[in-house]
C-alpha cells in the first residue's frame, strides 16, 4: 500500500469514528465513506472495503435521504447508496436482492414488499453460502415467493462462482422450464442489474433444449442446469456448488399414494443426490404434502444435525392471521386465507397451507357428529377437563361438555398458549360463565397447584365447583389413551363449522383435533388428549342421568 494512500486512509478513519459521524452532515459523511471504501478496494483490502460499504448502507438510509430537500443532493446520495449495495451484493445475498431491483419501482420489486417475512429465510440462505450449514430446507405455502427467492439465490451463487455448477430439479418439465426462463430474464432484462453486480460473470452460453445457462468459461458442466425429476442427469451435469430441489411432489394425487412417493424418493436418492459432490450444500424448497415426501425423508435423515436447518412458514399464525400479507397487495390477506380454509378439507389445509404434513390414512377423528342447536331442556350435567400448560409451545386445553341423558355436547372450550398467571383467570371465568359443576385438572407438571389457584378464585367469588386434580399417563401412554377413548369421543356432538371461526378458541381446538394422526407424528396433541381426559372422567366420575325421549332444541 502506497504511503500517500495509507495516510489518506488513516486520516479518514480518524474522522469517521462513531462520534465523528454523529456530528457530520449526511452529505459529507456519505462522500467520506465512499472515498474510504474506494481506497480500501484499490489497496486490495477487500474486507474493510466491504465493511465500509455496509456502513454506508447503515448510515445513509433511504429514510434519511428523503429528508434532504435539495433534489440534486438527494440524487447523489442515492447513487452512493446504490453503489454500496452493488459492492456488498457480491458477498451479501440480501444486498444482492436490493441491488438487483434498484431500478424497478418499489411496488414492482420482489424483495422489498416481502422483506419482513422472507428476511429470516434470506439469513439462513446466507449461512448456507458461508459454509455454516450443509442443508437448508424451507417449506412454505404456494405462491408466496419461495421459488423466485430461490432462483435469485441460484443466480447470486452462479455469479460468485461461475466456473462451478448448480443442479436444480423440480417435479415437471414445465416447472423447470420456468426456472430456466426466470433466471434468463433476471440476467438479460434491463430492469435488473445482474451484470452491474457481477461484470466478470457474463452470460457465455444458453441452451433452451438442454436447460442450461453458462456464466463462466466453457467447460463440460454449465453454471446452471435445470432438470425435471424424471429427466436424465447422467453425464449432463454435477452439483459442485449447490444442489437445489424445488417442489418435487406434483400434487395431492401423488401425495396420497405411498407407492408413488417411494418411487419419487428412489429418483431423488439415486439420481439427484448422487450428482452432488462431497461437501456441496443442498437447498430444498417446497410445499409439504406428506410425511413421506422427499423433504420429510431428508428431514428424518438429518434429524438432530446442527448443520441442517428446517424452516416452516405457515399460511396463518395461531390466531388465524396471515403471515404473507405483503405490501402493495402482492401477498394474501387474512380474509383470503380464512375463505380458503372454509373451502379446503382439513388435511389439505394443514399440509399445503400450514406446512403440517398429515397422513389421511392415519387420521383418528375424520368424521365427527355436529350440532346446530342445543336441546331446550336444562342439561343434566355440565363438566370440563383441563389439560394444563405453562407456556412454551403447548396449549392449555379445556373442552366443556353439556350432558343430556347419554348425549354429550362439546359446547365450548378454552384453548390457548400462555403462562398460568394469564390462563388461570380465563379458566375460572369460563367455569363461572357456563355454571360448570365439576372439573378435573390434569395434575402432572404442576396441574395440582393450578387447580388450587382456580379453586381459590372461584371461592372468592362465591362460586361452588367440584374440582379434582388427577394424574394422567406419561408421554408414552398418551397416544394409547387417545386411541382408547377415541370411540367415545366420536359419539359426542361438536359445533357445526358455521358456529365458530378458525381463529377463536373452538376453531383452533377443532383444527388440532381433526388433524391428529395415530401414525407418524402430530405437531400438537393437546386437543385430542384433553378429549381423552374428558372421556376418562366420564367413565370414572359419571353422574346418573335420565335420557329424554322428547328432545326439543334451542339455539346456542
Amino acid at each position: 500500500m502506497a504511503g500517500a494512500t495509507l495516510e489518506r486512509i488513516r486520516k479518514l478513519e480518524s474522522q469517521l469514528t462513531v462520534r465523528g459521524m454523529k456530528k457530520m452532515p449526511l452529505t459529507l459523511k456519505a462522500e467520506k465513506l465512499k472515498v474510504l471504501a474506494n481506497l480500501y478496494h484499490t489497496s486490495q483490502d477487500f474486507a474493510n472495503a466491504h465493511e465500509t460499504n455496509k456502513t454506508i448502507i447503515k448510515e445513509i438510509r433511504p429514510s434519511l435521504i428523503r429528508k434532504e430537500k435539495d433534489t440534486e443532493v438527494r440524487k447523489n446520495l442515492l447513487v452512493i447508496l446504490r453503489d454500496a449495495y452493488t459492492y456488498c451484493a457480491r458477498e451479501d445475498f440480501e444486498c444482492f436482492l436490493v441491488a438487483m431491483e434498484w431500478n424497478r419501482p418499489p411496488e414492482k420489486r420482489f424483495y422489498g414488499p416481502r422483506k419482513e417475512r422472507l428476511s429470516p429465510v434470506v439469513h439462513e440462505m446466507q449461512r448456507l453460502a458461508d459454509g455454516e450449514l450443509d442443508v437448508l430446507a424451507v417449506s412454505m405455502p404456494p405462491r408466496v415467493g419461495k421459488t423466485t427467492l430461490s432462483l435469485l439465490y441460484l443466480l447470486w451463487r452462479g455469479g460468485r462462482n461461475p466456473n462451478k455448477s448448480i443442479l436444480s430439479a423440480g417435479y415437471s418439465s414445465a416447472l423447470v422450464n420456468s426456472f430456466y426462463d426466470g433466471c434468463l430474464e433476471f440476467i438479460q432484462s434491463p430492469e435488473y442489474r445482474f451484470l452491474d453486480i457481477f461484470p466478470s460473470s457474463p452470460l457465455i452460453a444458453t441452451s433452451a433444449k438442454n436447460l442450461t445457462l453458462d456464466l463462466g468459461d466453457r467447460r463440460r458442466y454449465r453454471t446452471l442446469t435445470f432438470r425435471s425429476i424424471d429427466g436424465s442427469v447422467t453425464g449432463a451435469t454435477e452439483a459442485s456448488d449447490l444442489l437445489y430441489l424445488d417442489d418435487l411432489v406434483s400434487g395431492i394425487e401423488e401425495a396420497r399414494n405411498i407407492n408413488r412417493l417411494d418411487s419419487l424418493w428412489e429418483k431423488v436418492s439415486s439420481d439427484m443426490l448422487q450428482r452432488k459432490k462431497d461437501n456441496v450444500p443442498m437447498l430444498i424448497i417446497g410445499t409439504r404434502w406428506s410425511i413421506h415426501d422427499p423433504l420429510g425423508r431428508i428431514e428424518a435423515k438429518y434429524e438432530g444435525d446442527e448443520r441442517a436447518k428446517f424452516m416452516v412458514l405457515s399460511a396463518v399464525d395461531e390466531f388465524g392471521n396471515s403471515n404473507f400479507d405483503y405490501e402493495y397487495g402482492v401477498g394474501y390477506s387474512t380474509k383470503h386465507y380464512k375463505n380458503l380454509k372454509t373451502m379446503t378439507d382439513t388435511v389439505t389445509w394443514e399440509c399445503v397451507y400450514q406446512q403440517n404434513p398429515i397422513e389421511r390414512d392415519g387420521l383418528l377423528f375424520t368424521e365427527l357428529e355436529r350440532f346446530l342447536e342445543l336441546p331446550k331442556d336444562p342439561p343434566d350435567d355440565i363438566f370440563a377437563f383441563v389439560d394444563v400448560a405453562f407456556g412454551g409451545d403447548d396449549f392449555l386445553s379445556m373442552p366443556i361438555a353439556y350432558q343430556w341423558g347419554d348425549d354429550i355436547y362439546i359446547v365450548d372450550c378454552v384453548f390457548l398458549k400462555g403462562g398460568y398467571s394469564m390462563t388461570e383467570p380465563i379458566v375460572a371465568g369460563y367455569i363461572k360463565r357456563h355454571g360448570i359443576k365439576r372439573v378435573v385438572f390434569e395434575a402432572n407438571n404442576g396441574g395440582d397447584f393450578y387447580s388450587r389457584d382456580v379453586s381459590r378464585m372461584l371461592k372468592e367469588d362465591g362460586i361452588h365447583c367440584n374440582i379434582l386434580a388427577l394424574r394422567a399417563p406419561g408421554k408414552s401412554g398418551k397416544l394409547s389413551r387417545i386411541i382408547q377413548h377415541a370411540p367415545a369421543v366420536k359419539e359426542w356432538y361438536f359445533r357445526d363449522q358455521s358456529l365458530y371461526s378458525s381463529e377463536e378458541y373452538y376453531g383452533v381446538f377443532m383444527s388440532q383435533l381433526l388433524s391428529f394422526v395415530q401414525t407418524g407424528k402430530s405437531k400438537h396433541d393437546d386437543a385430542p388428549d384433553s378429549c381423552a381426559g374428558l372421556a376418562n372422567m366420564m367413565r370414572k366420575y359419571t353422574v346418573q342421568t335420565v335420557k329424554f325421549s322428547d328432545r326439543r332444541s334451542v339455539g346456542l
